[in-house]
Protein backbone atom coordinates (compact mmCIF):
# COMPACT_ATOMS: atom_id res chain seq x y z
CA UNK A 1 0.00 0.00 0.00
CA UNK A 2 2.90 2.53 0.90
CA UNK A 3 4.39 2.02 -2.68
CA UNK A 4 1.38 2.64 -4.19
CA UNK A 5 0.31 5.69 -2.08
CA UNK A 6 3.51 7.12 -3.46
CA UNK A 7 3.12 6.50 -6.92
CA UNK A 8 0.06 8.22 -6.65
CA UNK A 9 1.82 11.51 -5.68
CA UNK A 10 4.03 10.75 -8.62
CA UNK A 11 1.53 10.62 -10.61
CA UNK A 12 0.11 14.01 -9.63
CA UNK A 13 3.26 15.84 -9.78
CA UNK A 14 3.45 17.91 -12.79
CA UNK A 15 4.77 16.89 -16.01
CA UNK A 16 9.00 17.16 -16.37
CA UNK A 17 9.52 19.05 -19.97
CA UNK A 18 12.65 18.73 -21.36
CA UNK A 19 13.64 21.90 -23.62
CA UNK A 20 14.91 20.20 -26.89
CA UNK A 21 17.77 22.65 -28.09
CA UNK A 22 19.03 22.87 -24.20
CA UNK A 23 22.56 21.88 -23.91
CA UNK A 24 24.35 21.53 -20.84
CA UNK A 25 27.12 23.94 -19.12
CA UNK A 26 30.79 22.85 -19.51
CA UNK A 27 32.98 21.40 -21.95
CA UNK A 28 31.59 17.79 -22.54
CA UNK A 29 33.68 15.05 -24.85
CA UNK A 30 30.41 12.92 -26.78
CA UNK A 31 29.95 9.50 -24.99
CA UNK A 32 28.25 7.30 -22.79
CA UNK A 33 29.38 7.91 -19.04
CA UNK A 34 28.06 6.00 -16.14
CA UNK A 35 28.25 7.90 -12.57
CA UNK A 36 27.51 6.60 -9.39
CA UNK A 37 26.50 8.40 -5.97
CA UNK A 38 24.88 7.50 -2.23
CA UNK A 39 21.21 6.82 -1.67
CA UNK A 40 19.54 5.94 0.87
CA UNK A 41 20.06 2.30 1.44
CA UNK A 42 22.69 1.97 -1.52
CA UNK A 43 23.85 2.83 -4.65
CA UNK A 44 22.45 4.92 -7.11
CA UNK A 45 23.43 4.58 -10.61
CA UNK A 46 23.32 7.00 -13.86
CA UNK A 47 24.16 6.18 -17.59
CA UNK A 48 24.41 9.07 -19.43
CA UNK A 49 24.43 9.79 -23.25
CA UNK A 50 26.31 12.91 -24.22
CA UNK A 51 26.32 13.83 -27.53
CA UNK A 52 26.99 17.71 -29.12
CA UNK A 53 26.94 19.04 -25.43
CA UNK A 54 23.28 17.65 -24.72
CA UNK A 55 22.32 15.05 -22.69
CA UNK A 56 20.21 12.21 -22.65
CA UNK A 57 19.71 9.59 -19.86
CA UNK A 58 19.76 6.04 -21.13
CA UNK A 59 19.21 4.39 -17.58
CA UNK A 60 18.76 4.98 -13.72
CA UNK A 61 19.28 2.12 -11.30
CA UNK A 62 19.44 1.84 -7.93
CA UNK A 63 21.16 -1.32 -5.36
CA UNK A 64 19.37 -1.95 -2.39
CA UNK A 65 16.06 0.71 -2.17
CA UNK A 66 13.65 -1.02 -1.09
CA UNK A 67 10.09 -0.14 -2.03
CA UNK A 68 9.28 2.01 0.94
CA UNK A 69 11.03 4.89 0.08
CA UNK A 70 10.27 7.44 -2.27
CA UNK A 71 13.42 6.81 -4.25
CA UNK A 72 12.54 3.37 -5.33
CA UNK A 73 9.44 4.98 -7.27
CA UNK A 74 10.47 8.10 -8.46
CA UNK A 75 13.90 5.51 -10.23
CA UNK A 76 11.57 2.86 -11.47
CA UNK A 77 9.04 5.53 -13.13
CA UNK A 78 11.52 6.94 -15.16
CA UNK A 79 10.89 10.50 -13.03
CA UNK A 80 14.37 10.96 -12.11
CA UNK A 81 15.79 10.43 -15.94
CA UNK A 82 12.97 12.84 -17.48
CA UNK A 83 14.51 15.65 -14.90
CA UNK A 84 18.17 15.22 -15.81
CA UNK A 85 17.28 15.49 -19.29
CA UNK A 86 15.39 18.92 -18.44
CA UNK A 87 17.66 20.52 -16.35
CA UNK A 88 20.79 19.15 -18.74
CA UNK A 89 22.99 18.43 -15.29
CA UNK A 90 22.07 17.56 -12.07
CA UNK A 91 20.67 20.61 -10.53
CA UNK A 92 17.39 18.82 -10.37
CA UNK A 93 14.73 19.59 -7.54
CA UNK A 94 14.17 17.06 -5.24
CA UNK A 95 11.19 15.15 -4.84
CA UNK A 96 9.37 14.76 -1.79
CA UNK A 97 10.12 11.81 0.43
CA UNK A 98 13.22 10.64 -1.72
CA UNK A 99 15.59 13.95 -0.79
CA UNK A 100 18.84 11.45 -0.13
CA UNK A 101 18.14 9.38 -3.23
CA UNK A 102 17.65 13.16 -5.04
CA UNK A 103 20.92 13.97 -3.96
CA UNK A 104 22.48 10.35 -4.41
CA UNK A 105 20.87 10.78 -8.05
CA UNK A 106 22.71 14.40 -8.46
CA UNK A 107 25.88 13.03 -7.01
CA UNK A 108 25.76 10.07 -9.55
CA UNK A 109 25.11 12.76 -12.63
CA UNK A 110 27.95 15.37 -11.36
CA UNK A 111 30.25 11.92 -11.12
CA UNK A 112 29.57 11.25 -15.19
CA UNK A 113 29.53 14.49 -16.17
CA UNK A 114 33.19 14.87 -14.54
CA UNK A 115 34.00 11.70 -16.92
CA UNK A 116 33.15 13.73 -19.61
CA UNK A 117 34.68 17.38 -18.61
CA UNK A 118 37.85 15.57 -18.42
CA UNK A 119 37.60 12.73 -21.65
CA UNK A 120 36.92 16.71 -23.41
CA UNK A 121 40.37 18.64 -21.90
CA UNK A 122 42.17 15.23 -22.54
CA UNK A 123 40.57 15.54 -25.97
CA UNK A 124 41.54 19.55 -25.90
CA UNK A 125 44.89 19.17 -24.67
CA UNK A 126 45.56 16.13 -27.76
CA UNK A 127 44.41 18.33 -30.87
CA UNK A 128 41.81 16.68 -31.34
CA UNK A 129 39.47 19.41 -31.69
Amino acid sequence: LLSRGLGDVYKRQQEVQADQGAKAEGELADGVYTGTGKGMEGLVTVKLLVQDNRISCLETAQEGESQSRGGYEAIRDGRFAAMIEAAQGAGIDAISGATITTAGVRQAVEDALSQAEAAAAKQEQGGFR
